[in-house]
């Protein structure tokens, strides 16, 4: 079974991304913008 989980949703303003640690029991959370023309420019944090 693989370590790591990833979710993204991908909305009209944001981008929603979680990466859940199984093994350790621990997730990360991110929310950047969503930039339909350029997704290089979403990256930077809301």
């Amino acid at each position: 079974m693989a370590s790591y989980a990833l979710g993204i949703d991908i909305g009209g303003t944001f981008t929603d991304i979680v990466l859940y640690d199984r093994r350790n029991a621990v997730h990360h959370t991110r929310k950047v913008l969503t930039t339909p023309d350029d997704p290089a420019r979403g990256s930077s944090p809301a």
